[in-house]
């Protein structure tokens, strides 16, 4: 067994096939090559062989339990680092963090269940900075323009047509070629951050005027961190960039969960300013917060993006399908639109349709792509569709 010299790796232990689902989901959008391992043992046969520079292990059962996982891994000699998987107490994952940090193991903390999106994100983030190349910082990208958007459809779930994109910064080094995002951003300041975040939204908007003349004004969403409200002027920026056509949709700015909770007379304040430029606000990763929401008589969100984790096995899992339909049934009481995020089942697409999910998007459905070959979907589609008028 070998591993491509271009990627990182890490193994992952978990009898949870969702688990497997979300976890490698998230590890080959980070270009982060994954194993997955449904018992301890096989893992380790594997790892004798090539071992990983992370390893991923669920700790669900007793502390009984626990400690054969901790006695077999230091048998092994296991000496890369490990992070704990858990939906335990907290209080005893981290007493078995522990033990096993005693017992000589490399433990980093505890990731726990049920897990997010941006969590599993923040735990492999160490594998971006690869040894074997300098590390390239974000000013360094923007300098150079080096920086691209891609682009993510979505599909209004009633009537199967295209209802927006998402787009996804994306960085090209002319030697070592495509730069994870994720590494960018991990090391980034909050100047660098405005800085890139003023640039995407002045090429957003730049590429929305080449979708108007195919004759697709599609709404673009883009992810902004929270410093942008707080100390970009983004009034004067759609006011000097945006465009002035009467078809044009405006544009939905996402602002990560964890982020925008503490920060949500921010969020109101904002909606009042972008409002009159067609600017809109979408809560992205949405689900653990969604007590906290709800004592709100109004939110400031337009849509709100249902977290991959919960969006997972939604038509097998009764745990998660009551999860999406709690936050569709919340977001439609606060009338906001709901977007299921990384769909990759059709069964997933047909439970999400019957719980009356408004939009969709994810590999199931169309996986990031170039502005070139997202040009190229959309001249198809004008073309098809001049082609069924006219039939």
């Amino acid at each position: 067994m070998s591993h491509s010299a271009n990627r990182s790796t890490c193994f992952v232990i978990d009898p949870d096939p969702g688990i497997k689902h979300v976890v490698l989901s998230v590890l080959d959008g980070m270009n982060i090559e994954s194993e997955f391992f449904e018992s301890l043992p096989e893992m380790l046969a594997c790892y004798a062989i090539a071992p990983p520079e992370l390893i991923l292990i669920d700790v669900t059962a007793d502390s009984s339990v626990a400690r054969r996982h901790m006695e077999m891994l230091i048998a092994a000699n296991v000496d890369r680092p490990i992070r704990i998987m858990s939906g335990l107490n907290g209080l005893l994952t981290e007493e078995i963090r522990r033990s096993w940090e005693r017992g000589g193991l490399k433990v980093l903390s505890v990731l726990a269940k049920p897990l997010r999106q941006q969590a599993i994100k923040n735990a492999a983030s160490g594998l971006l900075q690869r040894s074997d190349r300098p590390r390239i910082l974000a000013g360094e990208v923007i300098d150079q323009g080096w920086f691209e958007l891609w682009y993510q459809p979505r599909i209004d779930l009633g009537s199967n047509r295209l209802a927006g994109v998402e787009a996804l910064f994306r960085a090209r080094h002319p030697e070592i070629g495509m730069i994870p995002a994720g590494e960018l951003l991990e090391g980034a300041d909050e100047a660098e951050l405005l800085n890139l975040t003023t640039r995407v939204l002045g090429r957003a908007m730049t590429d929305w005027r080449s979708f108007q003349k195919i004759g697709v004004p599609i709404e673009i969403s883009i992810n902004i961190p929270v410093c942008a409200l707080k100390r970009l002027s983004l009034f004067s920026i759609f006011w000097e960039h945006g465009p002035t056509s009467s078809d044009w949709p405006g544009i939905m700015l996402e602002l990560n969960e964890d982020d925008i909770i503490p920060n949500m007379p921010l969020a109101f304040n904002a909606i009042k300013e972008l409002h009159a430029q067609k600017i809109k606000l979408a809560i992205d990763s949405f689900g653990l917060s969604y007590d906290e929401l709800s004592r709100h008589r109004e939110l400031p969100f337009s849509e709100i993006k249902i977290d991959r984790s919960f969006i997972c096995n939604c038509d097998l899992d009764p745990h998660n399908a009551g999860l999406c339909e709690t936050i569709i049934a919340f977001a439609h009481r606060y009338r906001a639109k709901v977007v299921a995020e990384g769909v990759e089942t059709a069964g997933e697409l047909k439970a999400l349709r019957g719980m009356g999910c408004d939009y969709a998007q994810g590999f199931l459905l169309a996986r990031p792509m170039s502005k070139p070959d997202f040009v190229e979907l959309l001249q198809q589609r004008s073309h098809k569709k001049k082609a069924t008028r006219t039939a």
